[in-house]
């Protein structure tokens, strides 16, 4: 297949940029040691690079009851960036991404002719995923602008796609200070979203103003507690607008040796409209409760019960509680079911475990899906991670997630083993 992204002029410019920074990253020859002033500071700094390279190899296999075929995705991606030392508080940075297919094609991407398969949205393409400047002075204030991976507290409202091949990246600025010595400053202001559908998909990037305002107060592990206000403007027509201000608190009790309780609660209300006519009224709130107990210096086991609400909106026939620029597979179940809110909310009920040994661990997790208006069923859902890590720069995983349908949506599976090296 050709790839559905060619790589642009100046994205061929940023990599020749990355392979001469690689190259001045070598150890220098003896005369610029002796050499001095903002010359020699940019070499070292240059010299002093970080470099990275991240190669994920995956197969999924989904099946979706409303289609007569499956998806399987064998796909790679792969990435390479670099970031300088600081000069004078300065940093500047890049990152390259690729995704290729291997083998037949025999997925539906949102972009081939396969609509007759459930989709997996990992189209091939190379795109610079991103680009960025950084400037910290020596009270603690920064400065980050460019294409920036940015999650705002857990991704619930704002923040990456780690799942998908392609990541969802912003291209705005983020500048966070402290006040007071108590509370952490975050202002952002992005102007637009790169999302996992690549650069050719319609929606592959969609200029917005959006602006996010958070305070956070920390007292070491056991409470962080955040006011904050998110402003989602997209441009484009039929792309929502919502206005959220909420509330966290989160943390970590040691209550005796070994156990460990972690606890977080969250409110938020959201006014605005959904991008397609109907206004927002509603409301989310999130309770999560866990309990740890450590076994040993290899092991720990981990349980932990939680409820989320996204709330239908009070007037009749207005848009529930959305999270458009979310990190969409952390929440709600695996299967993404649930990445457009149904219009009468929904409250996702969940318990889960993980058990850590050595470089093992498993985790399981079963979901229970409602409406929040009228309380309609609809469906559950099991997720299953098995990850081992024989050397840090080598992570094998595998994944199993079976949504099973009751009045909504189709039975569902996703199949899916990955290798992540880092070297």
């Amino acid at each position: 297949m050709t790839p559905s992204s060619r790589i642009p002029r100046q994205l061929a410019a940023v990599a020749s940029g990355l392979l001469a920074s690689a190259v001045l990253a070598a150890p220098a020859p003896a005369q610029d040691a002796r050499a001095s002033g903002p010359l020699a500071e940019f070499l070292d700094a240059t010299r002093g690079a970080e470099v990275w390279l991240e190669i994920r190899a995956r197969h999924e296999d989904f099946r979706d009851a409303a289609f007569p075929e499956r998806s399987r995705a064998s796909t790679v991606r792969t990435a390479f960036g670099l970031r300088t030392a600081s000069f004078r508080g300065l940093r500047f940075g890049a990152e390259l991404e690729n995704t290729t297919v291997v083998g037949s094609e025999r997925f539906y991407d949102g972009l081939n002719d396969f609509t007759d398969r459930p989709l997996v949205l990992d189209p091939e393409g190379t795109t610079l995923n991103r680009v960025f400047a950084s400037f910290e002075d020596a009270s603690g204030v920064s400065l980050e602008v460019g294409r920036l991976r940015y999650t705002l507290h857990d991704g619930r409202f704002l923040g990456p796609d780690p799942w998908r091949q392609n990541d969802q990246v912003f291209d705005g600025a983020v500048l966070r200070g402290r006040a007071l010595d108590l509370l952490d400053l975050e202002y952002a202001y992005f102007g637009a979203v790169n999302r996992p559908s690549g650069d050719d998909a319609p929606n592959g990037r969609s200029t917005m103003n959006t602006h996010v305002f958070d305070v956070t107060h920390r007292r070491g592990a056991a409470l962080e507690a955040s006011a904050f206000l998110v402003h989602i403007d997209l441009d484009e027509t039929g792309e929502p607008a919502p206005k959220t201000l909420g509330v966290r608190v989160a943390g970590e009790l040691d209550l005796a040796p070994r156990h460990l309780a972690h606890y977080r609660a969250e409110l938020a209300r959201q006014r605005g409209d959904d991008g397609t006519g109907r206004d927002i009224n509603a409301s989310r709130a999130a309770l999560e409760l866990g309990w740890e107990v450590v076994l040993g210096r290899a092991g720990r086991v981990t349980l932990r019960t939680g409820v989320e609400r996204l709330g239908a909106s009070s007037g009749a026939g207005d848009a529930p509680f959305i999270t458009p620029l979310a990190s969409a597979n952390d929440f709600n179940g695996w299967i993404d079911r649930f990445v457009v809110t149904p219009d009468d909310g929904l409250v996702d009920r969940y318990v889960g475990a993980s058990y850590t040994i050595d470089q093992v661990e498993l985790t399981a997790t079963w979901h229970d899906f409602a409406a929040d208006r009228g309380g309609a069923d609809y469906g559950s859902e099991w997720n299953v991670g098995l990850t081992w890590r024989p050397i840090p720069e080598l992570e094998l995983s595998g994944a199993v997630a079976d949504y099973t349908a009751r009045g909504f949506e189709t039975d569902a599976t996703s199949v899916a083993v990955w290798a992540s090296f880092t070297p």
